[in-house]
């Protein structure tokens, strides 16, 4: 499992690939389907996905901390806490 540090408020496009024993790209085709990548639906959103899963496009939400001061740090990066697999 991979660990990625995001922006929050941004869009990011998540691909995945399938290869041979040998390390060959194998084409995608409609027969074939992958399974989630387990996002945390609390810090991203889908917007889009294809339709064999290779491709899902997500944007990250606002994440708000109350116990820090707005006025001092706009803007809190905790994404960096998500971990996707693929």
């Amino acid at each position: 499992m991979d660990t990625y540090i995001l922006i929050e408020e941004h869009e990011y496009l998540l691909e995945k690939f399938l290869y041979d024993a040998e390390g060959n790209l194998i084409t995608l085709t409609d027969n074939l389907q992958f399974s989630s990548a387990n996002l945390d639906n609390e810090y991203i959103m889908v917007l889009k996905t294809n339709k064999v899963g290779s491709e899902i496009l997500f944007k990250t939400k606002k994440i708000a901390d109350p116990s820090l001061d707005s006025k001092t740090l706009q803007t809190v990066h905790k994404l960096n806490q998500i971990k996707m697999g693929g």
